[in-house]
């Protein structure tokens, strides 16, 4: 917690004592962060049947599909088509040679985090690999 409090105020200062975020625009980072998660909608409802199949949304359905799978599908365009604009547009991504470079070391930041706990919590005896294998977990 105090890792991340600390990067916080870090980052915090960064934004308001310099211009270093001064045309830093996080958009596109969010649209990329999605299209992970738009997938995992779409394919969540054939790799795990059992997790969902036991959902309350397990029965809707169109033509078959699971309504999820075709929010994904349509999120996944959207978030597509959005990228595209942005990374298309200059000003409104700010997708400068720095902005790319800060992007990137957020998104690998977080995946140094990610397993960095997952090998602390590995170590306490807790597989976090079964936090996504069951909600909740048993």
């Amino acid at each position: 917690l105090g890792v991340v409090v600390g990067a916080n105020l870090v980052f915090l200062a960064l934004f308001l004592f310099t211009d270093f975020f001064a045309s830093l625009v996080l958009v596109l980072a969010a649209m990329l962060a999605w299209i992970p998660t738009m997938y995992a909608a779409i394919v969540f409802p054939y790799r795990n049947r059992r997790l969902f199949e036991s959902s309350a949304i397990a029965n809707l359905r169109f033509a078959g599909v699971p309504l999820m799978t075709i929010a994904g599908v349509l999120g996944l365009a959207s978030v597509l088509i959005v990228t595209v604009m942005l990374w298309n547009d200059s000003i409104a991504a700010g997708h400068s040679l720095r902005h790319l470079i800060t992007i990137a070391a957020v998104f690998a930041a977080g995946l140094v985090w990610y397993f960095w706990q997952r090998w602390l919590r590995r170590r306490e005896g807790l597989d976090l690999s079964r936090t996504f294998k069951e909600i909740p977990i048993e």
